[in-house]
């Protein structure tokens, strides 16, 4: 299967209706949309407290899934983390441009001569170097709107709760055999109870690159 096979079996089975369903919340009045149990990023982490571009985040989606194209033998290793760095160039004119699509890990997986510096591929390397196998990757968000680099794991864990049948689609979909929790440990194991044997239980990515003690075995 091709690399545009992939991204178009993704989008068919699974991330066109996740962002319908992210854009619906627009019309929808409840208790998911006060302040405190906001599935938004936290826009004090923004670094722009005197911009209000909440609304912008309904249309905004930051795909993720396979960073290599999976064959067949091969162990997959899927790594899970809390969201993407939509970052300042995302802000233009005081309005935040929403993300359509742009699977910006994969990028970096494959530009590795300019982001060997970079925390999240370094992260990815390092552990990949543990298994001295040949390996099927994967990369998944658990928030697919994305943020600003420093997230809010209380709103990280509303949009879980709200997206939870999405986000075990997506783990199904990509079938993996190990699951690396880059900070997200706590999170996957409360809500999705059925991979925690397959889980390891890693820092953030910004924090080190080290496994924590947990009791999952793989």
């Amino acid at each position: 299967m091709t690399e545009e096979e992939l991204d178009l079996l993704f989008d068919e089975r699974l991330f066109n209706d996740w962002r319908k369903a992210q854009e619906d919340e627009a019309g929808q009045k409840d208790t998911w949309l006060d302040q405190y149990l906001s599935t938004f990023p936290d826009l004090k982490k923004s670094g722009r407290q005197d911009i209000d571009y909440r609304n912008d985040f309904y249309s905004s989606f930051c795909r993720d899934g396979f960073l290599t194209t999976p064959q067949s033998g091969q162990r997959t290793l899927l790594f899970i983390c809390r969201e993407a760095n939509l970052g300042k160039d995302k802000i233009v004119d005081q309005k935040l441009i929403p993300e359509q699509g742009r699977f910006w890990m994969r990028e970096q997986f494959r530009n590795p001569e300019g982001n060997k510096k970079d925390r999240y591929y370094k992260f990815i390397q390092e552990i990949v170097k543990e298994y001295h196998e040949p390996l099927n990757l994967a990369y998944m968000n658990l928030n697919k709107r994305g943020g600003f680099g420093c997230c809010n794991m209380a709103r990280v864990g509303h949009y879980v709760a709200r997206y939870q049948r999405f986000i075990q689609a997506e783990i199904e979909l990509i079938s993996p055999d190990i699951i690396i929790c880059g900070g997200t440990y706590d999170t996957v194991i409360k809500y999705f109870p059925a991979f925690r044997n397959k889980c390891k239980n890693y820092y953030h990515p910004c924090y080190r690159i080290e496994e924590k003690m947990s009791k999952a075995s793989v």
